[in-house]
């Protein structure tokens, strides 16, 4: 949070958190609300999270989530007159390629009209 502080980003994204799911609702971030997350059940480590301090509505992708092949969450910004939708994604180095890349194909078409701009970031390798 310090590091945070001069720079105030509106958006943190982290890949690869470590955490469980009643670990991370229970992280407080000053002026940030939890926008979107993917925790690992089964494996250690991994997954990926969304903090935001702007309005934002959530897109579920938890159908297309697989451990270690493709960790995913998004969200969507409406900011002026476009609309942004930003993923992050996490692919283990173990993980299936052609899992991931079959799975972020099809999410990306699934999610793609004239009025949607993506932001995708995350570890891919």
């Amino acid at each position: 949070m310090i590091s945070l502080y001069h720079n105030k980003p509106q958006i943190i994204r982290l890949p690869k958190h470590h955490l469980k799911t009643e670990e991370i609702k229970n992280i407080n971030l000053d002026q940030y609300v939890l926008g979107a997350f993917s925790c690992r059940k089964k494996y250690k480590c991994g997954g990926v999270c969304i903090y935001i301090s702007l309005q934002f509505s959530a897109i579920n992708l938890e159908n297309y989530h697989k451990e270690k092949d493709f960790e995913i969450c998004a969200l969507k910004l409406n900011v002026q007159k476009y609309n942004f939708i930003i993923i992050c994604i996490y692919k283990s180095p173990t993980g299936d390629f052609t899992h991931f890349r079959t799975q972020l194909g099809i999410i990306m078409n699934d999610l793609h009209n004239t009025s949607n701009e993506f932001i995708l970031c995350g570890d891919l390798i």
